[in-house]
Order: structure tokens, then sequence, then C-alpha cells
């Protein structure tokens, strides 16, 4: 079974201003199909309408799965900025992963993706503790990321040993508390970022670094993701404030900060703190 506008109808209700599908959604959506695969692949297509992709023309969407917990179904899709360096680039895995650890998701079981993950997103994704590295799902060959990157680099070279998903984050509408909660064992520069929107909302995203350092995801990338995948039909519009905490003398984000906001437009406050 193809989706439908039923399908796509009760998609837009179930995810009104939030960013995932509750199990019991997923249960009720996965019902209109033949086959696990055939809604996976009806729900990536409509996932990839939220992707901002100016640069590359090519729409990723990606989903997180939580292993356990409440077993919730979370969306990731690419996030390009005009006229920047391509570094600046949110990967569609990158979203999802993020996404689901904001949510407080202690681990992800599967990854599905509508396209083979670069090499930039299998660093990325191997980042994550090793018992808890999720499968990867394309078109419906599944494999680990020691199948996609064997001999890899990763958290352990660097005497890493409380990985990505290693401590769950916990929900909050403070900053400050999402900057104590953010990933940057290697730096060392906690920081998150809080977007607000002109309709009331608030979007939080938190720094994940990588042992790489460059699939790293800065708080505001992160968090422009958040008002992404929250707002299908108007992208990053409606901006209105920026605000970036970071740790003291570990300062990094300013120059991505600087070249991110570059592309929003000149009509938004962007506040950068040390804490």
């Amino acid at each position: 079974m193809q989706a439908n506008n039923k399908f796509e109808t009760v998609l837009s209700d179930y995810t009104n201003n939030k960013s995932y599908l509750t199990h019991q959604e997923l249960i009720s959506l996965k019902s209109q199909f033949d086959s696990e695969q055939s809604f996976f692949d009806a729900l990536l297509k409509w996932v990839s309408e939220y992707a901002i992709a100016p640069v590359s023309q090519f729409k990723v969407a990606a989903l997180a799965i939580e292993s356990g917990g409440e077993g919730r179904l979370f969306f990731g899709a690419n996030l390009e900025f005009s006229h920047q360096a391509l570094s600046l680039v949110v990967h569609a895995e990158q979203s999802a992963i993020h996404n689901a650890l904001l949510h407080g998701v202690e681990a992800i079981e599967k990854l599905v993706i509508n396209a083979s993950p670069c090499g930039y997103c299998r660093q990325f994704i191997n980042e994550i503790q090793l018992d808890k590295q999720p499968l990867i799902n394309v078109h419906g060959v599944e494999k680990t990321i020691q199948q996609y990157l064997p001999d890899a680099f990763g958290p352990s070279d660097l005497d890493n040993h409380t990985p990505l998903f290693s401590q769950s984050l916990t929900q909050c509408r403070d900053l400050n508390a999402y900057v104590e909660q953010s990933y940057a064992p290697y730096s060392g520069n906690f920081s998150a970022c809080q977007i607000k929107h002109v309709d009331g909302h608030q979007y939080f995203g938190v720094y994940l670094e990588n042992a790489a350092y460059s699939p790293s995801l800065s708080p505001l990338q992160a968090a422009l993701n958040q008002v992404q995948l929250h707002n299908r039909e108007t992208g990053l519009h409606g901006i209105s404030e920026i605000v970036i905490k970071q740790t003291a003398g570990k300062a990094n984000q300013q120059g991505v900060a600087n070249a991110v906001a570059m592309s929003l437009g000149s009509n938004i406050k962007v506040t950068i703190e040390e804490v």
C-alpha cells in the first residue's frame, strides 16, 4: 500500500508542533501498509519534505526508532545554508540522532534512511556507545555501523569512555541545564542554544562533538534543525531571537554562529554568552 492523502492528513495531525511519532501513532500508521518497509518508504518520503537543501537540491530523511523506553520514532532531515561553507550543513542522520537525544531517548534501535549514509554521517554515528549503536536500514537492507565503517577511529582512540548515549538528556526548558548536558568531551566547550520563534515557541539545541571533530554538530545548527522539524510549512522563517551559551575559556561557537546567522537575515537578535 502506498502513502495516500489520508495517511498524510493523519501524519500532519500527529506531528502538529512535534518532531516524532509516539509508539501508538507509529503502530496505527504502520497498520495501513502491507509491510514495515513500505511504511518506512512512505514515511521517509513525507519526512524528506522537511529538508531545506538550497545547495545540493538533494533531500535526505532519516528515522530514529527508540530502543525500549516509549518506543517513539524521531524525524531527521538535512539542513543547508545558502552562500555558506558546506561544513555548516546538518545531515539527516545528525538531525534524527539529536532529535532523539533532546527528547531523553537512552538508545536508538534502528536508523532508517532514504540514502546510504555518507562518510561524514558514518563517523558521526560511530560516536554512539558501542553497545547502543543502531542498525542502519537503507532501502530495506540492514547493516551495522561496523560494516559501513570498518577499522574506524572513534571515542576510545581519544580516551573518551563516555561516548554519545552513555548518558541520556533530561528534557527541560532551561538553557543553562542544556549547556550542562551537552556533549563536549574533546574541547570542553559545553554549550547549547535557545531560539525564540514569533509563534511563541522556544526551541533548543545542544552541542554534539565527534572524535574526528568535523562531523560535530554546533548548538545553533542543532536548534535551527529543531525549528525546521517543528515547522514543516514555514521552515526557518519567523525566528526573532537566538541565544547561545558556552563555556568560558573554551568558547568556539562564535564563528559558526556568525556564519549561520548571516544566512538567516539581519533582523534576528543574536546573543552569545559565556558561562
